[in-house]
């Protein structure tokens, strides 16, 4: 998995890396496929034979293919080199190819392109396109079995993970919190004192002390923030001056923030001045370095609107006839049915629907719900023991920043 992460993120670092140079140092726990005789002959100095095999795929010939398994000595494996679900969506394929390549489908170059056969083929299909390599179809199935896909995400990754950082950083907490605690109260009375014993007992329990002693560092580079949501009902917080609402007075309940049987992160909610948060992350990045941190990444989807726009452009139309579509559709419209919605719709009934306007509807009811590009969300920051792109593939932003491939959910 670490390698993978690895390899993913050293592609995204220069695509133009031969695979040899990607797994040169990341081979450990890979199987590697490659159609190329030049590619496989580098590979065999790097991998063993038990993970390098021979891919056979759509549009090749199984002859010549198996006769480069004998020369190399290596196991052919069946593969669909998938594209597309359906045969029936390679226009929609080529139409995101343009979209990619900001062009129009008169001027893109086939190449860039993959031919029909690359859709998503069950088990009878690739015995009926490989007929005479039922080995190679055998081994696909056996890879399938070796790769591990029972991954457990429940437990926390810290940014000290050793049991001496742990111990320091439950210390320096409560060291923290006992602290804020005189400055917050004055006298800390039985009742203050009884809470945070309890708060601190079941944070340490779970691990949580890092995070609390991350998000009041950074809180602590400014004080016009506000601490809001579940974690105005923990006094450590309120003793960290994360939130400034006092548990005790209001009778705010610490369960439901975090609860003793609840398995996931709590989640404390700040909010800090727009135009300070460039220099926030700066700190952060400073602090942890940026082997060990990376933004959050932001996944943008094609959207009903969004669609229309980019297959109009690709089609050759100008902005003018696209916005007859696009300015009666709103951005949030969640409909799909773009055909029957534009030729039922009173909205759209004084547009001339022409025959390249209903071929731009069509195509672009295939491909609402596609990811279109990476953005940077404007406050998630990951940040990590050792090195990010052990844990996750990530990509470097044009600022410089690293961005994890994955959105907030996912992270």
């Amino acid at each position: 998995y670490e390698n993978i992460c690895r390899a993913v993120s050293a592609v995204h670092d220069d695509p133009s890396q031969s695979v040899a140079d990607i797994v040169k140092y990341r081979a450990t726990g890979l199987f590697v496929l490659s159609h190329e005789a030049h590619t496989l002959k580098s590979l065999k100095t790097i991998i063993p034979n038990t993970h390098l095999f021979v891919e056979l795929r759509p549009g090749i010939q199984e002859k010549p293919t198996q006769n480069l398994g004998k020369e190399l000595k290596l196991e052919l494996v069946a593969t669909g080199d998938v594209y597309f679900r359906l045969q029936s969506d390679h226009a929609a394929h080529i139409t995101l190819r343009a979209i990619e390549k900001n062009t129009t489908l008169k001027q893109l170059d086939p190449m860039e392109c993959k031919s029909d056969q690359h859709w998503f083929r069950n088990e009878a299909e690739m015995v009926k396109l490989f007929p005479n390599s039922l080995n190679a179809l055998n081994n696909s199935r056996y890879l399938a079995d070796r790769c591990k896909r029972d991954w457990s995400f429940i437990n926390t990754i810290f940014p000290g993970l050793s049991l001496k950082e742990t111990h320091e950083s439950n210390k320096k907490l409560k060291d923290k919190v006992f602290s804020g605690a005189q400055k917050r109260y004055g006298e800390i009375d039985k009742n203050v004192r009884c809470r945070i014993e309890y708060e601190l007992d079941i944070i340490t329990q779970k691990g949580f002390a890092p995070y609390f002693l991350i998000v009041q560092d950074i809180v602590m580079q400014t004080r016009a923030t506000i601490g809001r949501g579940s974690a105005a009902a923990s006094i450590v917080s309120y003793c960290l001056f994360i939130t400034q609402v006092d548990p005790l007075r209001y009778t705010l309940q610490f369960d439901r923030f975090i609860h003793p049987e609840r398995e996931d992160m709590p989640d404390i909610d700040v909010d800090f001045p727009w135009d300070e948060r460039d220099s926030i992350l700066e700190y952060v990045f400073k602090k942890y370095g940026k082997e060990r941190t990376a933004m959050v990444s932001s996944q943008v989807f094609l959207e009903p609107r969004s669609a229309v726009w980019e297959v109009g452009k690709v089609h050759g139309l100008s902005n003018e006839e696209i916005k007859i579509i696009t300015k009666r559709i709103g951005w949030y419209t969640s409909r799909r049915d773009l055909e029957h919605w534009v030729r039922t719709d009173q909205r759209f009934a004084n547009v001339d629907l022409d025959e390249t306007l209903i071929r731009v509807l069509r195509e672009s009811e295939k491909i609402v719900g596609v990811f279109r590009y990476p953005s940077v969300h404007p406050g998630g920051v990951v940040i990590v023991p050792d090195k990010i792109r052990k844990y996750v593939p990530v990509l470097v932003a044009p600022k410089g920043v690293q961005i994890v491939e994955w959105e907030k959910d996912q992270v």
